[in-house]
Protein backbone atom coordinates (compact mmCIF):
# COMPACT_ATOMS: atom_id res chain seq x y z
CA UNK A 1 0.00 0.00 0.00
CA UNK A 2 2.66 2.65 0.56
CA UNK A 3 4.74 1.46 -2.32
CA UNK A 4 1.73 1.93 -4.38
CA UNK A 5 0.55 4.45 -2.86
CA UNK A 6 -3.16 3.15 -2.89
CA UNK A 7 -5.24 1.64 0.10
CA UNK A 8 -5.78 -2.25 0.38
CA UNK A 9 -7.93 -4.22 3.14
CA UNK A 10 -8.31 -7.62 3.66
CA UNK A 11 -11.26 -9.03 4.87
CA UNK A 12 -11.72 -13.04 4.87
CA UNK A 13 -14.87 -14.26 6.53
CA UNK A 14 -14.33 -17.84 7.72
CA UNK A 15 -17.43 -19.85 8.65
CA UNK A 16 -18.78 -22.77 9.42
CA UNK A 17 -22.42 -22.69 8.16
CA UNK A 18 -24.53 -19.96 5.78
CA UNK A 19 -26.60 -19.38 8.80
CA UNK A 20 -23.08 -18.07 10.14
CA UNK A 21 -22.28 -16.54 6.99
CA UNK A 22 -25.32 -14.64 6.82
CA UNK A 23 -25.17 -13.10 10.50
CA UNK A 24 -21.42 -12.20 9.70
CA UNK A 25 -22.64 -10.13 6.32
CA UNK A 26 -25.35 -7.82 8.09
CA UNK A 27 -28.04 -9.82 9.96
CA UNK A 28 -26.51 -10.58 13.87
CA UNK A 29 -23.40 -9.15 14.20
CA UNK A 30 -23.16 -6.37 11.80
CA UNK A 31 -21.57 -6.42 8.44
CA UNK A 32 -17.80 -7.29 8.31
CA UNK A 33 -17.24 -6.96 4.52
CA UNK A 34 -18.81 -3.23 4.56
CA UNK A 35 -16.45 -2.64 8.02
CA UNK A 36 -13.43 -3.66 5.85
CA UNK A 37 -14.27 -1.79 2.48
CA UNK A 38 -15.12 1.34 4.77
CA UNK A 39 -11.67 1.48 5.94
CA UNK A 40 -10.55 1.99 2.71
CA UNK A 41 -13.06 3.98 1.52
CA UNK A 42 -12.85 6.21 4.34
CA UNK A 43 -9.49 7.48 2.57
CA UNK A 44 -11.30 9.38 0.05
CA UNK A 45 -14.50 10.39 2.01
CA UNK A 46 -14.50 13.91 1.90
CA UNK A 47 -15.78 16.35 4.43
CA UNK A 48 -19.17 17.67 4.65
CA UNK A 49 -19.28 20.51 1.72
CA UNK A 50 -20.30 23.88 2.87
CA UNK A 51 -21.19 25.10 -0.42
CA UNK A 52 -22.19 23.35 -3.87
CA UNK A 53 -19.01 24.95 -5.08
CA UNK A 54 -16.53 22.84 -2.97
CA UNK A 55 -17.47 19.19 -4.16
CA UNK A 56 -17.64 20.10 -8.11
CA UNK A 57 -14.23 21.38 -7.51
CA UNK A 58 -13.28 17.73 -6.11
CA UNK A 59 -14.30 16.46 -9.44
CA UNK A 60 -11.60 18.09 -11.17
CA UNK A 61 -9.29 18.01 -8.19
CA UNK A 62 -9.70 14.17 -7.68
CA UNK A 63 -9.36 13.71 -11.10
CA UNK A 64 -6.45 15.84 -11.97
CA UNK A 65 -4.23 14.82 -8.81
CA UNK A 66 -5.11 10.78 -10.39
CA UNK A 67 -3.61 11.83 -13.92
CA UNK A 68 -0.48 13.41 -12.61
CA UNK A 69 -0.09 10.33 -10.17
CA UNK A 70 -0.31 11.89 -6.59
CA UNK A 71 -3.77 9.93 -6.77
CA UNK A 72 -5.55 6.50 -7.49
CA UNK A 73 -9.27 5.75 -8.52
CA UNK A 74 -11.73 7.02 -6.15
CA UNK A 75 -15.35 7.05 -5.72
CA UNK A 76 -17.33 9.85 -3.05
CA UNK A 77 -20.85 11.06 -2.25
CA UNK A 78 -21.73 14.11 -1.23
CA UNK A 79 -24.70 16.07 -1.08
CA UNK A 80 -25.46 19.72 -1.49
CA UNK A 81 -26.93 21.93 1.76
CA UNK A 82 -28.27 24.01 -0.15
CA UNK A 83 -30.21 24.25 -3.76
CA UNK A 84 -28.34 25.30 -7.24
CA UNK A 85 -27.88 25.03 -10.63
CA UNK A 86 -24.86 22.95 -12.02
CA UNK A 87 -24.54 23.22 -15.94
CA UNK A 88 -22.48 20.48 -18.21
CA UNK A 89 -19.24 21.78 -19.25
CA UNK A 90 -20.12 23.17 -22.84
CA UNK A 91 -23.62 24.53 -21.93
CA UNK A 92 -24.38 28.43 -21.54
CA UNK A 93 -25.92 29.94 -18.63
CA UNK A 94 -27.98 32.08 -20.82
CA UNK A 95 -29.50 29.85 -22.40
CA UNK A 96 -30.21 26.97 -20.18
CA UNK A 97 -31.36 28.78 -17.31
CA UNK A 98 -33.69 31.31 -15.92
CA UNK A 99 -30.58 33.16 -14.51
CA UNK A 100 -32.70 36.59 -12.73
CA UNK A 101 -34.97 33.59 -11.17
CA UNK A 102 -32.11 32.30 -10.00
CA UNK A 103 -30.11 35.30 -8.47
CA UNK A 104 -33.65 36.68 -6.90
CA UNK A 105 -33.42 33.36 -5.07
CA UNK A 106 -30.18 33.33 -4.26
CA UNK A 107 -29.42 29.97 -6.34
CA UNK A 108 -25.86 29.81 -7.71
CA UNK A 109 -25.41 28.67 -10.84
CA UNK A 110 -22.37 26.69 -11.21
CA UNK A 111 -20.76 24.24 -14.33
CA UNK A 112 -18.69 20.98 -13.44
CA UNK A 113 -15.60 19.76 -15.64
CA UNK A 114 -17.95 16.95 -17.32
CA UNK A 115 -20.58 17.10 -20.08
CA UNK A 116 -24.45 16.42 -19.50
CA UNK A 117 -27.13 18.37 -18.90
CA UNK A 118 -28.08 21.46 -16.72
CA UNK A 119 -29.75 20.54 -13.26
CA UNK A 120 -31.65 22.15 -10.50
CA UNK A 121 -30.14 20.19 -7.39
CA UNK A 122 -30.89 20.91 -3.71
CA UNK A 123 -30.51 19.00 -0.33
CA UNK A 124 -32.19 15.47 -0.70
CA UNK A 125 -29.96 14.93 -4.04
CA UNK A 126 -27.20 12.40 -3.40
CA UNK A 127 -24.33 12.83 -5.81
CA UNK A 128 -21.18 10.48 -7.00
CA UNK A 129 -17.70 11.64 -8.34
CA UNK A 130 -15.72 8.36 -9.42
CA UNK A 131 -12.20 8.15 -11.01
CA UNK A 132 -10.97 5.32 -12.81
CA UNK A 133 -8.15 4.65 -14.46
CA UNK A 134 -8.22 3.64 -18.40
CA UNK A 135 -6.82 0.87 -19.10
CA UNK A 136 -5.80 -0.09 -22.93
CA UNK A 137 -8.58 -2.46 -23.70
CA UNK A 138 -11.52 -3.21 -22.45
CA UNK A 139 -15.11 -1.14 -21.39
CA UNK A 140 -13.41 1.74 -19.82
CA UNK A 141 -11.14 2.21 -23.01
CA UNK A 142 -14.00 4.05 -24.59
CA UNK A 143 -16.28 6.93 -23.74
CA UNK A 144 -19.34 4.60 -24.95
CA UNK A 145 -18.31 1.49 -23.07
CA UNK A 146 -17.13 3.31 -19.78
CA UNK A 147 -20.45 4.61 -19.91
CA UNK A 148 -22.00 1.21 -20.13
CA UNK A 149 -20.22 -0.10 -17.42
CA UNK A 150 -20.66 2.17 -14.89
CA UNK A 151 -24.46 2.57 -15.90
CA UNK A 152 -24.74 -1.31 -15.41
CA UNK A 153 -23.36 -1.28 -12.12
CA UNK A 154 -25.29 1.16 -11.18
CA UNK A 155 -28.58 -0.44 -12.66
CA UNK A 156 -27.85 -3.74 -10.93
CA UNK A 157 -26.47 -2.05 -7.65
CA UNK A 158 -29.86 0.55 -7.32
CA UNK A 159 -32.42 -2.47 -8.01
CA UNK A 160 -30.93 -4.62 -5.68
CA UNK A 161 -31.22 -1.88 -3.52
CA UNK A 162 -34.31 -0.57 -4.29
CA UNK A 163 -36.19 -3.72 -5.05
CA UNK A 164 -37.77 -2.07 -8.00
CA UNK A 165 -36.68 -2.21 -11.64
CA UNK A 166 -33.90 0.27 -12.95
CA UNK A 167 -33.45 0.69 -16.51
CA UNK A 168 -30.61 2.77 -18.42
CA UNK A 169 -32.44 5.42 -20.56
CA UNK A 170 -30.31 6.53 -23.86
CA UNK A 171 -26.52 6.45 -22.55
CA UNK A 172 -26.35 7.65 -18.70
CA UNK A 173 -29.42 8.17 -17.21
CA UNK A 174 -31.72 5.65 -14.94
CA UNK A 175 -34.92 5.34 -14.59
CA UNK A 176 -37.88 3.85 -12.60
CA UNK A 177 -40.84 2.75 -15.07
CA UNK A 178 -39.63 5.27 -17.25
CA UNK A 179 -39.18 8.01 -14.81
CA UNK A 180 -35.70 9.35 -15.40
CA UNK A 181 -34.04 9.92 -11.67
CA UNK A 182 -30.15 9.74 -12.10
CA UNK A 183 -28.26 11.62 -15.24
CA UNK A 184 -24.68 10.96 -15.30
CA UNK A 185 -21.41 11.96 -17.45
CA UNK A 186 -17.70 11.80 -17.56
CA UNK A 187 -14.78 13.63 -18.45
CA UNK A 188 -11.44 11.79 -19.83
CA UNK A 189 -7.92 12.68 -19.68
CA UNK A 190 -5.48 10.60 -20.81
CA UNK A 191 -4.89 7.96 -17.76
CA UNK A 192 -8.20 8.61 -16.21
CA UNK A 193 -11.79 9.26 -16.10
Amino acid sequence: SMESRKPIAFGVLTTDTVEQALDRAGLKHGNKGWEAAQTVMEWFQPPSPQSPAEPLAWDEAFLDRAESGEGGEALWFWESPTPFVVLGYGQQAAVETQSETCEHHGVPILRRCSGGGAVLQGPGCWNYGLVLRIPEAGPLASITGANAWIMEKNRALLANLLSQRVTVEGHTDLAIEGRKFSGNAQRRKRNHL
